[in-house]
């Protein structure tokens, strides 16, 4: 231990009756590292560096005990050794000393402990003293003195909660006698507890060694003194804080003994032997859910040791699914797995957490809604937990009489109703797609929304739906295989449409200041675009399929940009010139290009001698049009509001990059040119329209011009500079 620590350990290291455990942990090889210096971390422990070494010291300090923590690596190797110094047992802390004979005593509801100064006794004795006769009584009666001898740590039930257990078990014999009596007897009821002998029950409620309240930490799991039955610590962050062992709410704690401690509990525990996979498989009430989780190959997960909380819907539940639902699922729908895990959390929840409303989030990462009415009836979602607590080796079972179905496992058809998508839907009938579309299992939908059709010309929507042929080519180039969530795609990520046609998705970011700290990763800083239409839902989970709501209806793209500008008129000297120097086989490439097209009206304002001039140089038309074609695939969605020069620049296939933007107006801009058109995408990239020629020029230069002799004076700001 470090000299710096001596200050705050000081009482335990010199006074009498001080106890000392040292724990040493090998953890085997560890990387080294090169960092050398002495730092002190905000909470006080010390972090020691040397070369090619390393320890680091923790000290946490207690009223009854001080712990410390050193985890050092040297030549690669990793070790952790925790020494705690502690008042011997049956010594309490009392001012300046370790004394003997009193006992702390407090509940863990109240803030501050209160001492009783109670001399210690045996552990039969204190069972008295706190009231806890009935848990007595029952260990003489099953002749378990002796056990109360050794060093051992109890968590007691207090007398109600031992006649409420006889009371429970007196009403399952008279139901048990009931149905045997009668075998017309209907009631579906699911038994709360499985029959074990009474001490099995007793010896569940110890473990061997003592444990203060200081000593019980979260996902704690000790060993009780009944063959592989555990006891499970949680902890919650209530208000008042609650803590539970195999899910019943500890009372009181601390309650000193000569040999042990006693800490008191609200109800009876039984021996947990069993892992969750277990407990399912063994309930013929959970049949469905043995299946569905077997199915899913889930049951491993299961029976892996874990924290993990199961709401298990009866087989009674499932049966208030509609019947093709159910057979689906069992028969291993799409959405099998989905359904399963909505069910199962990471962490165990008893049903002494629950207090008034909560979330938790499941094995989806999806918020569920937990509540405990007035009346005490504990609620997930709109299910009612019938049976509570059921304690496994890896965390604890709730029977709910209701599935608890996630929006993942909805049909694809009703997830498109519940976002509006009326007249997507529409279309999807007059085309006969609707049951294609349901019988999908592994599909992503990019759904116009209404307002995307009401921006659409009267002419065009008209010419679509009375062609039936194009009407299902075009709805059907909306629906992309496999699924695919945000998470899963890239920037120009190329999905395979149930057109055939491929269909290219990209991503913007928003912050292009932050875009190489945040990358693609953070989706709340990125724009996502489909066809170069604009997502604006993203994720919106069906069985089979994920829905993505996207503001304009998509277009099938053609071959290639040089297809694109060959079929438009207004582009035939761009064309002509693309053609002379070559350069259309560069755009009849992979890409993908963004190409800045000049109309023609923006050759035809030079001058003649300018425009003849460019007609003739080959080279001056290769240098010009290579300033005109961006090396990347810029969808007008995707440009940024911007009027910051060193953001969004985009590098064209010569000269430096572009200031591509969108200013306050709304206008977009590309250098000093105004894109004045937009278009749909090609295969290989987009041809976007602009209102004049971009040249290689500072935007804050203007050429000098005062010694040009037989220059002909260009109409375009900055062309002569291509003439050098």
């Amino acid at each position: 231990m470090e000299r710096r620590h001596f200050n705050k350990c000081f009482f335990f290291l010199a006074r009498p009756n001080v106890c000392v455990d040292r724990e040493e942990i090998d953890e085997g090889e560890a990387e080294e590292t090169e960092d050398e210096g002495i730092s002190q971390s905000p909470s006080g422990s010390s972090f020691i560096f040397s070369f090619g070494n390393m320890e680091v010291t923790s000290c946490t300090e207690m009223r009854d005990k001080y712990t410390c923590t050193s985890k050092s690596s040297r030549r690669g190797l990793h070790k952790t050794v925790v020494v705690t110094y502690q008042c011997c047992h049956s010594y309490v802390r009392e001012g300046s000393a370790c004394t003997k004979g009193e006992e702390r005593e407090y509940s863990i509801v109240v803030s501050s402990p209160e001492e009783s100064g109670v001399e210690l006794h045996d552990l039969p004795e204190i069972l008295q003293e706190i009231g806890t006769t009935d848990f007595l009584s029952l260990t003489k009666a099953l002749g378990m003195d002796e056990m109360l001898k050794e060093n051992i740590t109890m968590f007691v039930p207090t007398n109600e909660a031992m006649q409420e257990y006889t009371a429970d078990l007196e009403a399952e014999n008279e139901l048990d006698n009931a149905l045997n009596e009668d075998r017309s007897f209907n009631e579906v009821y699911i038994r709360r507890r499985r029959s074990a002998d009474t001490q099995s029950i007793v010896m569940s409620h110890m473990t061997k060694g003592i444990y203060y309240a200081s000593d019980l930490h979260d996902e704690q799991v000790l060993h009780s003194m009944v063959d592989n039955s555990t006891l499970r610590i949680n902890t919650y962050s209530t208000n008042p804080p609650a803590a539970t062992v195999n899910c019943a709410r500890l009372v009181s704690v601390n309650q000193y003994a000569t040999n042990g401690v006693v800490h008191t509990i609200d109800s009876v525990l039984e021996p947990v032997t069993k892992s969750l996979a277990d407990l399912i498989s063994s309930n013929p009430q959970l049949s469905v859910l043995k299946r569905l989780v077997s199915k899913a190959n889930l049951l491993t997960k299961l029976r892996e040791p874990g924290q993990l909380t199961v709401f298990a819907p009866s087989d009674a539940a499932f049966q208030t699914l509609p019947e093709s639902v159910l057979e689906a699922l069992i028969e291993g729908s799409s959405c099998l797995d989905s359904v399963v895990k909505n069910h199962i959390l990471p962490n165990v929840i008893c049903s002494a957490a629950v207090q008034g409303k909560a979330r938790t989030v499941n094995l989806l990462d999806k918020y569920l809604l937990l509540e405990k009415s007035e009346d005490d009836k504990v609620f997930i979602e709109d299910a009612q937990v019938v049976v509570r607590d059921i304690v496994g080796t890896n965390g604890v079972l709730h029977i709910i009489d209701s599935p608890l179905m996630p929006q993942e496992a909805k049909p694809v058809i009703e997830v498109l109703e519940g976002h509006n998508l009326t007249r997507f839907l529409d279309l999807l009938e007059q085309a006969g797609l609707m049951d294609e579309l349901s019988e999908l299992t592994d599909v992503t939908v990019f759904a116009p929304s209404n307002r995307a059709f009401e921006e659409m010309p009267t002419e065009v929507l008209d010419d679509l739906t009375s062609n039936y042929t194009k009407l299902r080519n075009i709805l059907s180039y909306h629906m992309a295989t496999p699924s695919l969530q945000a998470e899963d795609i890239a920037n120009d990520h190329i999905a395979t449409t149930r057109a055939g046609q491929p269909l290219r998705i990209n991503l913007y970011s928003r912050s292009p200041l932050l875009a190489g700290v945040l990358g693609n990763g953070n989706r709340h800083h990125v724009r996502l675009t489909a066809g170069c239409s604009r997502v604006t839902t993203l994720d919106s989970r069906a069985c089979g399929a994920v829905v993505h709501v996207v503001e304009k209806m998509l277009k099938m793209p053609k071959n290639s940009v040089m297809q694109h500008l060959e079929e438009d008129e207004d582009f035939s000297i761009f064309t002509s010139m693309l053609k002379d120097t070559g350069l259309n086989e560069t755009l009849s490439g992979e890409g993908p290009f963004t190409v800045l097209a000049p109309s023609d009206h923006v050759f035809r304002t030079l001058p003649e001698l300018e425009l003849r001039k460019i007609l003739e140089d080959k080279e001056l038309q290769e240098a010009l049009i290579k300033q005109h074609v961006l090396k990347e695939h810029v969808c007008c969605a995707g440009i940024n509001p911007s009027t910051w020069l060193f953001m969004d620049h985009k590098r064209p296939l010569d000269g430096p990059p572009l200031h591509v933007r969108r200013i306050n107006s709304g206008r977009l801009m590309a250098g000093r040119a105004r894109i004045t058109h937009c278009s749909a995408p090609t295969l290989n990239g987009l041809v976007h329209t602009v209102n004049q020629l971009l040249v290689n020029v500072n935007p804050y230069q203007q050429p000098d011009l005062s010694e040009r002799v037989d220059r002909p004076i260009f109409s375009a700001p900055g062309l002569e500079i291509l003439f050098g």
